[in-house]
């Protein structure tokens, strides 16, 4: 009963990574194309510049593209744990590969959020450097979704070292049997 419960809620995990990529990477583009037919349309809150500083030029399609980047590694993240969803569903539990994908997942949200921290700075700049002098913004933040994203990332990260372990001592005792 357990097994088919794990095939089960697997499966739908499996699926909603699968829709959660999809949405997030149409998000993206969706953003990019709304802001340009009209700026007030979307919450710049992210990006720490006033809407109305904002002159839609090749900087600013140079600092878009670059807050774009944290969000391929979420994207990785999703994929990884989508593959790992897979191996539940087809029983593949208390493995090395398992153990590798929560790991690599895990690592994946670490380089997203020192990336988007990082680059913050560097976002706001570009979206503002068309601004007359003295409009130009330059912001860093950090809150506690930021935290929470180290604390999850980080917590992934030692699953799936302490998985890895435990898959070797699994396969150790599959050995002697």
């Amino acid at each position: 009963m357990g097994e088919r419960r794990l095939s089960i809620l697997s499966w739908w995990l499996h699926l909603f990574a699968t829709i959660f990529a999809i949405f997030l990477v149409v998000g993206v583009i969706l953003s990019g194309f709304l802001f340009v037919s009209s700026p007030d349309s979307i919450d710049l809150t992210d990006f720490q510049v006033p809407p109305e500083i904002i002159v839609i030029g090749p900087m600013f399609w140079l600092g878009f593209a670059v807050s774009v980047i944290p969000t391929g590694f979420a994207i990785r993240a999703i994929l990884l744990l989508r593959r790992l969803f897979r191996c539940y569903m087809e029983h593949e539990v208390l493995t090395a590969n398992c153990a590798t994908m929560i790991k690599k997942s895990g690592m994946a949200l670490l380089i997203m959020e020192i990336l988007s921290l990082v680059l913050q700075p560097i976002v706001t700049v570009l979206m503002s450097w068309e601004a007359p002098k003295g409009e130009r913004v330059l912001a860093f933040d950090i809150g506690s979704q930021d935290l929470n994203f180290f604390f999850v990332a980080g917590v992934l990260v030692v699953i799936g070292w302490a998985m890895s372990e435990a898959a070797s001592t699994a396969e150790e005792n599959r050995a002697f049997v």
